[in-house]
């Protein structure tokens, strides 16, 4: 073996000599049986001098794989000059890119910045399509690219830096700016309030390259952040694919870039609304929506589901100038625009970041067949963080008419409807299941008080008038309606598909829903029953036996806040003065047992909830006096 390797050493220094060029003689001019025998003499005097003769030196001195890359010995002398004209340029790095993150970390030019993005996002997708995501090289990602004011920024952008740091940018901007409008409002930076509002959609804007003319353009022709964003995103047909393309990728991107992009998202939905404290103080501290493992994402929701019910104006107070109000209306009202015509593929990403591990595998998702009769594919597994920021982002579309009223088409309830009563509800974990009960619940009963109202009087042209309390009221009182007629007109129509083929037996059922599921269920389910617009629906679900018997089966559950839950829903059929005879019938033969049963119901209750105490006598008291006659029928 010995013997072997001898002979095969040549070969490998004439290969390696080849590659190599210039390696194979010394600076004496010595033979090389010499230049052996004095390097064997002198091992610890300068060995990176004299080339490679063996097969472990060759390896050690990289050799071998400085052939594969086709580096020469030409360009890299030794390993200790390699390694310090390395550690020069990898200083260089970084300080270029801390100088360009400084450089972001700055910047107040809004268009720039989703230019910026839109490049970013290019260069993200082209390396997804290409399948080299997991396995971008190091020479790769130091390359420089030349970009406006002379600065350089390394690309591609492997872990998304740029792009977090440019989306943290603008939603810093957006909150600063609303945080700062709600108490003073800067004359350095808003335009007179003469300038017609059509000037905030003046397409010849942000053509400019140059940044100091461009940032001087913006501020004279958007009054906020908010509108020269929604401006630079929907700018062309192009643009308007970044946040279609960032919902896409969100589970892709960076921990907190997801937040970012949804309270982008959620602000924009937001930002011309009648704001109570709670709102205005997470927009004031620079919040948004959902956080991660935590509770973020519920409490990020409530902060922006929050309870209108007052009618007071707190815009007086919040805008002190009427034409920054009028453009985050007509900010906000754009944005409803866009994402309304491109809701199918906005909800599309929305509705699919709640599938969480385990979710797919327990709902049979991928057996439906698409419009082409084909096999649709199986949506990707999210992250817990993912399912909760969607869940902000959804119940944010919520809030307006419009939107909402485009979740419940007939072409849209199969998509983004039955998913929330099929799987999410029912999830595994914790969180990603109580946020969509929550989601589930506003789908079918609407938050009416948490519609978004307009603080101006956007039907005028004079940026003086704003609206009065009156006119925030009628406005209001109209919203509400029109919601209510909308979600009344859906659940009539959808009654089978919703109640009788998913609620009931997936959301109220034991075998196929956890203790939260059924408790929340029946929560909504009693909301939606005691909605007067539901009229119909209600008279529908009280008339079924089917509907009877699963109320019956809950009241007697063994969780005291079930059973509490399941009375609100059953004291329904007890009320009915129209009860149909099969009903009548399971009440008259169970109604001795059931009074029993009622009488020693959450005594302690009765003691503290005075119309819990009254309406468990008048359910006892309609109970006693029921009876069915069989000569009336079966």
């Amino acid at each position: 073996m010995q013997n072997m390797e001898e002979e095969d050493v040549p070969n490998r220094t004439t290969t390696s000599s080849s590659i190599h060029e210039t390696t194979a003689t010394t600076d004496t001019g010595t033979d090389t049986h010499a230049n052996t025998n004095t390097t064997s003499n002198n091992e610890n005097s300068t060995p990176e001098k004299r080339p490679p003769q063996t097969l472990q030196e060759l390896v050690a001195d990289n050799v071998l794989i400085d052939a594969l890359v086709g580096i020469t010995a030409a360009t890299s002398p030794s390993v200790h000059d390699h390694d310090v004209g390395g550690t020069d340029d990898t200083a260089r790095l970084d300080q270029d890119m801390l100088q360009f993150m400084s450089s972001i970390e700055s910047c107040t030019d809004i268009e720039m910045l989703v230019q910026d993005i839109e490049k970013d996002l290019e260069e993200f997708t082209k390396e997804d399509s290409m399948e080299e995501h997991p396995a971008r090289t190091q020479e790769s990602s130091s390359r420089m690219t030349e970009v406006v004011g002379g600065d350089f920024e390394p690309r591609p952008d492997p872990d998304c830096t740029f792009l977090a740091a440019r989306l943290a940018r603008i939603k810093s901007l957006l909150y600063n700016e609303r945080s700062t409008s709600t108490t003073t409002t800067p004359s350095s930076f808003f335009a007179s309030s003469s300038s017609s509002s059509s000037s905030l959609y003046n397409p010849l804007f942000f053509f400019n390259s140059s940044s100091a003319q461009s940032q001087q353009q913006q501020q004279q022709q958007h009054k906020t952040n908010a509108s020269a964003l929604v401006h630079s995103l929907l700018l062309n047909s192009k643009r308007k694919q970044i946040m279609i393309f960032l919902l896409e990728y969100l589970n892709e991107l960076p921990f907190e870039t997801r937040k970012d992009v949804a309270s982008i998202f959620n602000y924009l939905l937001v930002c011309g609304c009648i704001l109570d404290g709670q709102e205005e103080q997470t927009f004031a501290s620079g919040g948004g929506s959902g956080g991660g493992g935590g509770g973020g994402g519920r409490a990020a929701s409530s902060s922006f589901l929050f309870s209108l019910s007052s009618s007071k104006s707190h815009h007086h107070a919040n805008h002190n100038n009427d034409s920054v109000t009028l453009s985050y209306i007509q900010t906000m009202l754009r944005f409803v625009e866009y994402v309304d015509e491109y809701y199918a593929e906005i909800m599309k990403h929305i509705v699919q970041g709640h599938y969480v591990a385990g979710s797919i595998q327990n709902s049979g998702v991928g057996s439906s067949t698409g419009g082409n009769g084909t096999k649709a594919p199986p949506p990707s597994i999210k992250t817990v963080d993912v399912a909760l920021h969607c869940g902000t982002m959804l119940r944010s579309t919520l809030r307006h008419v419009k939107l909402y009223a485009n979740l419940i088409q007939p072409h849209h309830t199969a998509n983004f409807v039955y998913p929330f009563l099929n799987v999410f509800t029912n999830q595994s974990n914790f969180e990603v299941a109580s946020d969509a009960l929550e989601t589930l619940r506003l789908i079918l009963h609407p938050n009416i008080h948490a519609i978004a109202v307009p603080s101006f009087a956007i039907s005028t042209t004079a940026t003086t008038n704003t609206m009065s309390s009156l006119d925030i009221v009628q406005a209001r009182e109209s919203l509400e309606s029109m919601m209510e007629m909308i979600a009344a007109t859906f659940l009539e129509r959808e009654y089978e598909p919703i109640f009788v083929q998913r609620f009931n037996v997936l959301l109220l059922s034991a075998e196929h829903a956890n203790y939260i599921t059924r408790r929340v269920s029946l929560q909504i389910l009693s909301a939606v029953l005691l909605t007067r617009s539901n009229y119909n629906v209600m008279i529908k679900y009280v008339s079924s036996r089917s509907n009877l018997k699963t109320i019956m089966m809950l009241l007697s559950d063994s969780s005291a806040q079930i059973t509490l839950e399941a009375f609100h829903v059953f004291k329904i059929f007890v009320a009915n003065p129209n009860k149909p005879l099969a009903i009548v019938r399971i009440l008259a033969d169970n109604k001795v047992k059931l009074v029993k049963y009622l009488t020693g119901l959450h005594r302690d209750k009765e003691v503290m909830d005075e119309q819990f105490r009254d309406e468990k006598a008048l359910v006892i008291s309609t109970l006693q006096e029921i009876e069915y006659k069989p000569s009336d029928g079966s």
